[in-house]
């Protein structure tokens, strides 16, 4: 009897559209919340390399070449670090910042590189709580010749 029942219910097909809609909703709701997860943390990133630009050129600028490498490494560094902080969305620390200003023959290069996380929702569920984003801007700048 339970036999004939189940041969019976494979050989039915009418409805299977809807048994394998219901079937793939699971997995395209947390592929669709992993998409907004890495849509925002893209967005993050995009912003901080806004603020890595804006550092390394912090430390290029014409009355920043009249000072020492020092100063412009710390005016890179404040740069970013006050833009960066404003980002409530992302876990960033000033100690994921390295600045290096060097001045050769009268031309200074100023490289930014950054690290932060950016935290996660739908993604955190199956265990990934964070998605790590980094980048690298450079500017090279100096006097012109008198």
């Amino acid at each position: 009897m339970i036999r004939a029942q189940l041969r019976r219910l494979l050989r039915d097909i009418r409805g299977n559209v809807a048994m394998m809609f219901a079937a793939s909703l699971f997995p395209l709701a947390f592929l669709t919340g992993m998409a907004i997860d890495y849509t925002i943390a893209s967005d993050r990133q995009a912003q901080l390399n806004g603020f890595a630009d804006a550092a390394a050129l912090a430390a290029v600028t014409p009355s920043m070449m009249a000072q020492s490498d020092a100063n412009a490494k710390t005016a890179a560094q404040n740069t970013f670090n006050s833009q960066a902080q404003q980002l409530t969305t992302i876990n960033y620390s000033p100690s994921n910042l390295n600045v290096s200003v060097s001045t050769t023959a009268g031309k200074r290069t100023a490289t930014v590189t950054y690290t932060a996380a950016s935290p996660t929702f739908f993604s955190s569920l199956l265990g990934t709580n964070q998605l790590n984003r980094g980048g690298t801007a450079t500017a090279t700048g100096g006097l012109p010749p008198d």
